[in-house]
């Protein structure tokens, strides 16, 4: 396979803020029969599809995906990784919190600049760690801080819209 490089990049205006707005879930067979990646791109989602909203504090978020490319063993994957803070520790979130634990959710990343991301596309993701915390001092957090990862083939493709999905706010 020649793997040739196609495409140029012009300068980008500063015009783009860092950081995560939300982060919808989804079981992990419940985006199934959804259109293929065209360009990178998800069509707008489809027919009846149940997410799972979790609205974040301003700055509690990223998403960093990782190129990994081996020339020595001649293989290429894509780690990405989401880490999240959700103030206040709350009772009935611990079982919502262990349920992501035990899945293996996607994971659709909306961010600041109202891009949506959807990670964990063909393995979904997996809670690598997690955290509740009670904080020492005033000022200190007292809530939890979530670690997913997934390790796929491809960069996370955009998704273009959320259609009909039902969304579930937690």
């Amino acid at each position: 396979m020649a793997c040739i490089v196609s495409n140029g990049r012009d300068w980008q205006c500063k015009e783009q803020t860092g950081g995560i707005s939300k982060i919808y879930f989804a079981n992990y067979d419940a985006l199934s029969g959804q259109a293929a990646p065209v360009s990178g791109i998800i069509p707008a989602l489809t027919g009846t599809v149940d997410l799972y909203k979790y609205e974040l504090p301003e700055y509690t978020a990223s998403l960093t995906e990782t190129i990994n490319a081996s020339v020595e063993n001649g293989t290429y994957f894509v780690e990405q990784v989401i880490e999240m803070t959700l103030h206040k520790l709350r009772a009935d979130e611990r079982a919502e919190i262990k349920l992501l634990a035990a899945g293996r959710p996607k994971i659709i990343v909306e961010d600041n600049n109202g891009n949506l991301l959807l990670l964990g596309y063909e393995k979904g993701c997996n809670m690598s760690a997690g955290s509740a915390q009670s904080g020492t001092a005033a000022g200190d957090l007292s809530g939890y801080q979530l670690t997913f990862t997934a390790n796929e083939d491809n960069t996370a493709p955009f998704v273009a819209g959320l259609g009909s999905a039902n969304i579930n706010p937690v």
